[in-house]
């Protein structure tokens, strides 16, 4: 459909709750879009859903996190954004260093 025109790297505050994954995760099998992540992205997102998960009382909060992230990368195979390191020392200066990762994967994207 469009996915050859809309690329769309999308960080771990987007996919940490279900609501939204779900949504954006949908409209990417859809083809409305290509979805673009790296690991550093889907650790914190690993960790987000389980402490999320641990919050509302779930013993497996852990493997649940672990199993969702599994799930993604299984559907999304093409997903990962991977050398990106070297767009590191583009990103030194932005507003949350933290974040610097999620620009250089957005750069080589």
């Amino acid at each position: 459909m469009f996915a050859n025109r809309f690329t769309a790297l999308v960080d771990a505050c987007t996919l940490a709750s279900v609501l939204r994954r779900n949504l954006l995760l949908t409209l990417a099998e859809a083809e409305f879009f290509r979805v673009r992540w790296s690991e550093p992205i889907l650790s914190e997102t690993e960790s987000a859903i389980g402490k999320m998960l641990q919050k509302k009382g779930y013993d497996d909060a852990s493997q649940r996190a672990a199993r969702a992230i599994v799930h993604m990368r299984n559907a999304f195979d093409e997903a990962m954004v991977v050398n990106f390191e070297s767009c590191l020392r583009c990103c030194e200066n932005i507003p949350d260093p933290n974040d610097s990762h999620v620009l250089a994967a957005a750069i080589k994207t």
